[in-house]
């Protein structure tokens, strides 16, 4: 009890010192800099919220799991569709395409992109939760180090590259 009571009492001393930092900071920052912080924060708390399910319950029923990860790629393709395709137009377009133009250039580069991850998908070594691990002639001798490595390339290679 002493402990938590300890703990709450540097919660709170914490909370008022943030509180009177941000307010000496708010007034003379940016009004675009405390949009960008509040809507990140809000991002953030977004984010730590959707982990409480899974800190409540460790197992997800099957229809449950597969709704979550349908949901997660449908907002990863609108992410890819807002962020990444219509500047691109616009960009070709700034440049001096027309319409069907614009659209040829990043049509071909989202083809070209799809044929770099096949060809990935099929020479690096990868781990699947089904069926294990594939990929490159000896992909049974590769560390699990390397395969995160390449998990974590292959998740950026497209932000990077578009």
């Amino acid at each position: 009890m002493q402990r938590l009571l300890g703990w709450l009492i540097v919660a709170g001393g914490m909370a008022v010192l943030l509180n009177e930092a941000w307010r000496g900071w708010a007034d003379q920052a940016d009004p675009r800099v405390m949009n960008a912080l509040l809507g990140g924060g809000m991002a953030a708390l977004a984010t730590a919220l959707g982990t409480v399910p899974v800190l409540v319950s460790r197992t997800i029923p099957a229809r449950v799991h597969d709704s979550l990860l349908g949901f997660g790629a449908g907002m990863m393709l609108a992410a890819c569709s807002f962020s990444l395709i219509v500047p691109g137009l616009e960009s070709a377009r700034s440049q001096g395409a027309g319409a069907w133009g614009s659209a040829f250039t990043i049509g071909t580069g989202i083809a070209l992109g799809a044929a770099v991850m096949m060809a990935l998908e099929h020479w690096l070594p990868h781990e699947h939760f089904i069926k294990g691990v594939e990929g490159g002639p000896n992909a049974e001798a590769i560390k699990r180090t390397l395969l995160f490595v390449f998990a974590i390339g292959l998740h950026n290679m497209p932000a990077r590259l578009g």
